[in-house]
């Protein structure tokens, strides 16, 4: 007995030494990670399905509040046996049950895969086959597998790739968790001639301008099958590059949370020769059709401008330069450094094209007489040269934030004084960029003198901020998976060459003078204009030189060490997660180095689920946007108007239930003066940023909500841009009645459909349902003034007051990117004389009345005007009078024609 207890008292003592010399070899290896950390090494410690990942997949399979269909369309034409049956087998072999295998066959000439096909379509019956009788390539073939779907999404696979064990269960998450999602994809890596996994390709989140540059997305993406059907499926002609034709048209007008990332390697894409894996030079047809894929893309967008292969077999759209130019603002602060500045003018005035431009110079207290001199010659000798003086300590955010002030151009481009020009375009190519619909700033690529790169975008977290990408690369050099050459959304761009039109520029308020003076402004100000909903974007085709920092030295010379630390806590504190999440970057790349080199660990894991460790594109935006708090001096946001509906000084501590909280913002405002705030929030990941901000955070529906918590009971109830999307609202605001104290108040925020911008759509014979943000398919109602205080009564309240913001329909026409014509919204101001043509969002506060018919009889002064709705003036409609007054001589031109055709005299 004394002898087996030995015997298991040593087996268990070497069961932990092997443990202690495994745990010791991981050490070492992530010790030497830079050196020779290679991705065989991260595959066996991160991405490894091991017993412990593999249970950790069956618990989440039995938690998934459903389980969507997925169908795996596979096109078939005379693969290698082997590779065939490996494919299916892996479709087979997933955690996820809930698939459907379609497989069209295109003609094959070697009969071992028709008998392979009908030997495993016999054996399962979620496999389900066509053989085609005549070959139609790739194109017509899909098409054909797309017929047997009946699944509500659907992936494609190559006959000869792999799909991951864990593949179709990740993705089932995503579209349980992204309600709105209508494309999804993974990361994927490839698989050598001898079976080893090699070339991962980790991914950005959503990511426009990349795809306009090359598929990025690739495998796996999971598309939603009525989408593509509404699409037309795989077009023929497009062969080769069939698969970003159509990811391109699904994807077009989608918005942040439409377009999901799931940062895991999903598929193992098989090279082979004759494979593109191996060789884009293996199918030259495939390029030729990409880009004719790309300039279809651009010319459905509007975006005047011609697509073409780059040396690197990327796509490059080479935009056509706005004629006639928009003026442009170029400000450059700077204090002596004469022949600095020098080189930087010489090189704007000598090889800059296709473009006009002003300068503004700031001087920041030159007292070098030459310099003076050479302002005064500056000045004399050319008229779009300006000088501002600034003699006080060296504040790069405010010497800018002065310069905008004055600047007369539409587009302002922050230019610093040790920059040289060597591409003649770069103004008109970073022009064209930021006047693209959803676009703020626009960077440009920099080069150090020995022609090594010093900036290719700002990736954030890199040095606990944010660092370049790519830094040091030598020219010539594509970097991560083209990245340092080619056009792709970024969540910032330096300072030292940026270029955003002015109004965003001031919507966001410029850069932060009081806290960021020198350093991490310029991210700071791209991170800003993302939470209003802008794309930062990084082009290769603008290149200049920049000679760093040379103006004002090093950030860590001992006078700037304090400052630039208390820069640096500014930065964590305002950002936080946000700079270890950046949309542009995956969680599976390293934030130590701007290599694009491997995370170690990653900043997700497989043993839990993908959203909670990165959260997807959308809720970061929202992250984004709780930073900036509200603007209560804007009383044109509907934001402030509901605090206004819900605040007063006067008023005591409120118990208030917030709907649609999202990530808490305008439920923290309310919550800094004393009032108790509850939130609901349907997104899990939007839910979680509220959670740290608000008293307590419900994540669910309100119907659910009102369900598990039918006691409860709050003074103020709010409904944010709720209403329009629930499909019985007037059942849900009697609900309210029940939750709403004696004396409680209900406000609302809705769109309203009546608005100018919506019937000149209608003028234009078209209704773009679907593809605008205000008119997505999630808005199940919509609502005029009437139809809003109708609804009320019959939901027993009465409207107690009434306001509304305003937008020009010119406005709302650029913001959803309507494409609306002057001359359209001319004719709607010509022909309406209803004021509600302005009106972009009503807010309403509402109290309960006894029943329906004491809320109509209380509610009828607002229908009759003897109530009059307060409205917020927008402070563009006096520049949009201008334009329409313009607008308006064409349509009386029209109107006369149609006079003249019909043969009528006025």
């Amino acid at each position: 007995m004394a002898q087996r207890s030995d015997f298991g008292k040593g087996l268990r003592a070497l069961k932990l030494k092997l443990k202690l010399i495994n745990r010791h070899r991981v050490a070492q290896r992530r010790a030497g990670r830079h050196l020779n950390f290679s991705y065989a090494d991260w595959v066996e410690l991160y991405d490894t399905l091991t017993p412990d990942v593999l249970k950790a997949f069956g618990e989440r399979l039995v938690q998934l509040r459903k389980w969507p269909t997925i169908a795996i369309i596979m096109p078939v034409y005379n693969p290698n046996p082997a590779w065939l049956n490996e494919a299916i087998e892996s479709v087979k072999a997933q955690i996820y049950p809930h698939w459907e295998l379609c497989i069209a066959d295109d003609a094959s000439t070697d009969p071992a895969i028709a008998a392979l096909l009908k030997a495993q379509a016999a054996a399962e019956p979620r496999i389900k086959l066509v053989m085609r009788q005549e070959n139609g390539h790739i194109s017509a073939c899909c098409n054909s597998a797309l017929e047997l779907v009946t699944a509500p999404y659907f992936a494609t696979l190559d006959h000869d790739d792999v799909l991951r064990e864990h593949a179709l269960l990740l993705m089932a998450e995503a579209i349980v968790h992204s309600p709105k999602g209508k494309v999804f994809y993974s990361d994927e890596d490839k698989l050598s001639v001898d079976g080893l996994r090699c070339d991962p390709h980790f991914k950005s989140k959503w990511n426009p301008e990349l795809l306009l540059s090359q598929n990025y997305l690739c495998h796996l993406t999971v598309l939603t099958t009525r989408h593509v059907l509404r699409a037309g499926g795989f077009r023929l002609g497009y062969e080769g590059a069939q698969d970003h034709d159509l990811v391109l048209r699904c994807t077009q007008g989608l918005g942040l949370d439409e377009v999901v990332h799931v940062p895991h390697i999903l598929y193992h894409w098989r090279q082979h020769q004759g494979s593109t894996a191996s060789s884009g030079e293996a199918k030259p047809y495939a390029a030729n059709a990409g880009v004719r894929a790309v300039q279809d893309h651009l010319d459905r967008q509007g975006i005047i401008g011609t697509a073409e292969l780059d040396d690197h077999g990327w796509y490059r759209v080479r935009f056509t330069a706005l004629k006639p130019p928009p003026l442009v603002s170029l400000i450059i602060p700077t204090r002596n450094g004469l022949e600095m500045l020098r080189t930087c003018i010489d090189s704007i005035l000598a090889k800059t094209i296709d473009a006009a431009f002003e300068i503004i110079i700031v001087d920041n207290g030159s007292d070098d007489p030459e310099v003076l001199r050479y302002f005064e010659h500056l000045k004399a000798s050319d008229s779009r040269f300006r000088v501002l003086r600034d003699d006080g300590p060296f504040n790069y955010s405010a010497l800018n934030n002065r310069a905008a002030e004055i600047a007369r151009g539409e587009f302002l481009a922050l230019v610093n004084n040790d920059v040289e020009v060597i591409t003649p375009t770069w103004l008109s190519e970073m022009v064209c960029l930021a006047a693209q619909p959803g676009i703020g700033a626009v960077g440009a690529r920099l080069w150090y003198s020995d022609m090594t790169l010093q900036h290719g975008g700002v990736v954030l977290g890199i040095g606990g901020v944010a660092g370049h990408s790519h830094k040091g690369l030598a020219r010539g050099k594509p970097g991560y998976m083209g990245r340092a050459s080619v056009l792709q959304s970024m969540s910032a761009v330096t300072g030292a060459c940026l270029v955003v039109r002015k109004s965003a520029f001031q919507e966001v308020g410029g850069l932060d003078e009081s806290s960021l003076a020198v350093a991490f402004n310029d991210v700071d100000f791209c991170l800003r204009l993302r939470t209003v909903g802008y794309r930062n974007v990084w082009t290769p085709h603008a290149e200049l030189f920049h000679h760093e920092s040379v103006s004002r030295g090093s950030d860590f010379a001992p006078d700037k060490r304090k400052r630039f630390s208390l820069e640096l806590k500014v930065m964590q504190s305002r950002w936080a997660d946000t700079l270890l999440c950046d949309p542009g970057y995956s969680p599976n790349l390293t934030l130590e180095h701007p290599n694009f080199g491997l995370a170690q660990p990653p900043r997700v894991s497989l043993t839990k689920p993908w959203y909670e460790h990165s959260a997807n594109t959308a809720s970061t935006v929202h992250a984004l946007r709780y930073q900036t708090p509200i603007n209560l001096n804007n009383r044109n946001s509907s934001h402030t108007l509901a605090y206004e509906h819900i605040y007063r000084p006067d008023s005591k501590r409120l118990n208030i239930l917030e709907v649609g909280c999202s990530t808490g913002y305008l439920g923290r405002a309310l919550r800094e003066k004393g009032h108790r705030v509850v939130g609901i929030e349907p997104q899990l990941e939007a839910a979680a940023v509220a959670n740290q901000h608000l008293d307590e955070v419900y994540c669910g529906t309100v119907e659910q909500f009102f369900a598990e918590h039918p006691d409860r009971s709050f003074e103020a109830i709010i409904f944010g841009d709720v209403i329009e999307h629930l499909a019985d609202p007037e059942m849900v605001l009697r609900q309210v009645q029940r939750q709403l104290s004696s004396r409680g108040t209900l406000t609302i925020s809705v769109p309203n459909v009546a608005h100018a911008s919506m019937r000149a759509m209608m003028l234009e014979g078209r209704w773009d349902y679907g593809s605008l943000g205000i008119m997505d398919q999630t808005h199940l109602k919509f609502f005029t003034q009437d139809s809003l205080v109708h609804m009320l009564s019959r939901a027993r309240f009465k409207v107690e007051h009434m306001s509304a913001t305003t937008q020009t329909a010119s406005n709302v026409s650029k913001a959803f990117s309507m494409g609306l014509s002057a001359k359209s919204i001319a004719w709607v101001e010509l022909l309406s004389q209803d004021r509600s043509r302005d009106i972009f969002q009503f807010v309403v506060t509402a109290t309960a009345a006894p029943d329906e018919k004491a809320a109509a009889a209380a509610n009828t002064p607002w229908l009759d005007g003897r109530k009059v709705i307060e409205v917020i003036e927008t402070e563009e409609r006096q520049a949009d009078q201008k334009r329409l007054m313009d607008a308006l001589v064409c349509v009386q031109e029209d109107f006369l024609r149609l006079l003249q055709q019909a043969g009528l005299k006025l």
